[in-house]
């Protein structure tokens, strides 16, 4: 199977490219620890493959429409 074939079939799967559905899953995940654990914001990004604090609250306030802190204060 070519790579061109893989990526196509997964996007129609997933309605997502591996890359986007992958960022996903690290912000599901990332969200879940927020309100879930007492850890700090930072610790939670590097958790989720993020090599900085800003990178991550970047991606996340991209995505949820919120930062990480005010994020954990809504659902606590």
């Amino acid at each position: 199977m070519s790579i061109r074939r893989l990526t196509t079939g997964f996007r129609a799967l997933y309605g997502a490219s591996v890359m986007e559905f992958h960022r996903r899953r690290c912000l599901d995940r990332a969200a879940t620890l927020l309100v879930e654990t007492d850890w700090p914001v930072s610790r939670i990004g590097h958790e989720v493959g993020y090599a900085s604090p800003s990178n991550f609250g970047y991606a996340f306030r991209r995505d949820r429409g919120t930062t990480p802190v005010r994020f954990r204060r809504a659902h606590s």
